[in-house]
C-alpha cells in the first residue's frame, strides 16, 4: 500500500522532498528492486541542499543504511559493512532504529566473516 502510494507521486514532489525518497528507497530496496532503490536514494541526495545541516546528516545516514543492505543483497558482504560503519558515523544519536539496523548488520557481516575463514 505504502509502496503504491509512493509510486503514485509526482516526480517534482519526489525530487524535492529527500524524506519521500528515502521511504521510497526503502520500500523498493524490502521488495528486490535495487536498481530503482538507488535511484531514488541518489533522488534524496540531490535534493538535501534546501534542509538544516542535522536533518542532512540523518538522510545521508539512512541512506548509507539502506546501500549497506543493498550491498548485502547484492552479495558484497565488505561494502556492506564499510557502508553500516559509515552510517553510524553519520546518523544522529536519536535515530535509534536506523543506528540499530546499521549496528546488526555490521554485526551480522562481522559474524559471517569470522566463519567463511
Amino acid at each position: 500500500m505504502l509502496l503504491e502510494w509512493l509510486n503514485a507521486l509526482p516526480d517534482a514532489l519526489m525530487h524535492a522532498c529527500p524524506w519521500l525518497c528515502i521511504y521510497h528507497a526503502s520500500a523498493l530496496h524490502l521488495i528486490n528492486q535495487l536498481e530503482e532503490a538507488e535511484a531514488r536514494l541518489q533522488d534524496a541526495e540531490r535534493a538535501l541542499s534546501s534542509k538544516p545541516s542535522i536533518e542532512q546528516a540523518s538522510i545521508l545516514g539512512m541512506a548509507t543504511t539502506i546501500r549497506a543492505n543493498l550491498a548485502r543483497y547484492s552479495g558484497d558482504l565488505e561494502c556492506a559493512l564499510t557502508l553500516a560503519r559509515e552510517a553510524l558515523d553519520l546518523l544522529p544519536e536519536k535515530q535509534v532504529m536506523m543506528r540499530a539496523t546499521a549496528t546488526v548488520m555490521g554485526l551480522k557481516e562481522k559474524t559471517y566473516d569470522i566463519y567463511s575463514l
